[in-house]
């Protein structure tokens, strides 16, 4: 193979990536516009803490069930993912929570060691 075969298979190899990147950059785009469209949850003005209220507009278009968050043991370099995957929960299957303190409960009873 000389250098201007190899040249060739560089530019079509560039081509094929160019459009690829092309195409997911524009689904990327409807994302974000998605996302932003969506009605932020935010958090009350006098907490610190991140609001997991679940908004009422994901209750009735989803059925499905998520898996439960794993149990938490303390380890403080697993804590983000542990709240990530309660909120997720919580946001999914809203209708299950009637009130902050049922959320708050059933998060901890994740918490079996540690």
């Amino acid at each position: 193979m000389d250098v201007r075969d190899r040249l060739e298979v560089l530019e079509m190899m560039i081509s094929e990536l160019q459009a690829q990147n092309k195409t997911i950059l524009q689904q990327l785009s409807l994302l974000v516009d998605d996302r932003l469209e969506a009605k932020p949850i935010s958090p009350t003005p006098d907490s610190n803490a991140e609001d997991i209220t679940p908004s009422p507009r994901i209750s009735g278009k989803h059925k499905m069930k998520p898996s439960p968050p794993n149990d938490f043991n303390g380890d403080r370099h697993k804590g983000c993912t542990f709240l990530n995957s309660c909120q997720l929960y919580v946001a999914i299957t809203v209708e299950q929570f009637p009130d902050p303190q049922a959320m708050i409960h059933w998060a901890l009873s994740y918490m079996k060691t540690g």
